[in-house]
């Protein structure tokens, strides 16, 4: 494998991961708070109607990053990106890790507006 493949590898992967979580959590979602898997967060697991939102919401986002993931790691495969082998891990990393930065703000941000506006 060329050392240019590993960020489509890693992209692929967790473009393929992130498909596969975002579906459960939307389509399959925990039934009950649990500590074991699922959108676990203090404000997520506060009652089951948050847990609930949580899990369509961020499967929702989840679906669309990991769209993203997989056409960047398609758009890997014809662009050649010029930095040794583990600058190109870090940055497919670091590009999930970012998405999913986006993924947990966004989807705490919907709970605390939904809910709060609830408690008024």
């Amino acid at each position: 494998m060329n050392p240019e493949d590993s960020i489509s590898v890693i992209l692929f992967f967790v473009a393929f991961i992130t498909l596969i979580s975002g579906y459960l959590f939307r389509f399959k979602p925990p039934k009950t708070i649990n500590f074991i898997y699922g959108y676990r967060t203090k404000r997520s697991m506060s009652g089951q109607e948050h847990w609930d939102f949580a899990h369509l919401y961020s499967g929702k986002l989840m679906l669309i990053l990991g769209a993203v993931l997989f056409f960047l790691a398609l758009l890997s495969l014809f662009v050649k990106i010029q930095l040794e082998e583990p600058f190109l891990g870090l940055l497919a990393v670091g590009i999930f890790v970012i998405g999913m930065a986006i993924v947990i703000y966004k989807t705490e941000k919907a709970l605390k507006k939904t809910f709060d506006n609830k408690k008024a």
